[in-house]
């Protein structure tokens, strides 16, 4: 289990005893989302940044810039991480490589998903992510 704080950290629990494992530093600003799947975590922060760990060892895998003002929801999605901002966008990055590999903007909330990736969604899961991130970012 993982939660953000006020103190701009991340902090990963073991279930089910709740103890603490660790604490992953690195945000500057309050963490206002994490998710966690698999051995990856993400978190999103105030810093305007998005983080990709390493839940076992809890290195730091990637810092993903390019929101201009906070991330407000991130999540995983086997490769791919979703985050939503309060700059009214959705980014999509590769979870391997931490490169941006779309923008979404919030008035491409308002048509089909598919028309705005140019195609169905692989999976199920992957269009009811995409669109509860699209909601996230559309004011």
């Amino acid at each position: 289990m993982v939660s953000g704080s006020a103190d701009a950290k991340v902090r990963v629990y073991a279930v089910p005893s709740f103890q603490l494992v660790r604490v992953l530093e690195g945000h500057t600003r309050l963490v206002l989302s994490v998710a966690l799947e698999g051995d990856r975590i993400v978190s999103g922060s105030w810093d305007n940044t998005v983080r990709l760990w390493d839940a076992r060892s809890g290195d730091a895998l990637h810092v993903l810039q390019g929101h201009s003002i906070w991330v407000l929801s991130v999540s995983l999605l086997g490769s791919e991480i979703v985050s939503g901002s309060a700059d009214k966008s959705v980014r999509i990055w590769d979870a391997e490589t931490g490169a941006s590999t779309r923008v979404l903007f919030g008035t491409e909330a308002v048509r089909p998903i598919e028309d705005v990736l140019g195609g169905p969604a692989t999976t199920a899961a992957a269009k009811e992510a995409l669109q509860a991130a699209l909601a996230n970012g559309d004011p």
